[in-house]
């Protein structure tokens, strides 16, 4: 199983798996999320990852912000499709950190 590593302020890092994921959308500059193709047994409802990051995307607001950090995810995704070794960062913008990860159904 392969998974994505996101960056927080303090060095440490946050992982997630990258199996099972269906969709990436940004709901803001400064939040993503990531949406697995698990549910809990209800129709309507899935696991569901929210990204927080610390502060928004260049361009704050801007529709070429939120397209950059689905990318930067996106990206790290299909790298880490089928692989076992290290986490793949996301490739976050310089200065850019995570303040959390929130797994629910939802």
């Amino acid at each position: 199983m392969g998974y994505i590593s996101l960056a927080k302020s303090t060095g440490d890092v946050d992982l997630l798996p990258a199996e099972n994921i269906v969709h990436v959308s940004m709901t803001d500059a400064d939040t993503a999320v990531i949406e697995y193709g698990v549910s809990d047994g209800y129709d309507d409802k899935s696991l569901q990852a929210t990204v927080e990051f610390a502060t928004a995307w260049a361009g704050e607001g801007s529709k070429a912000a939120t397209v950059v950090a689905r990318i930067a995810i996106n990206n790290a995704i299909s790298i880490a499709g089928g692989a076992s070794g290290p986490a793949i960062p996301v490739q976050l913008q310089a200065g850019q950190y995570v303040t959390s990860v929130t797994l629910a159904f939802a």
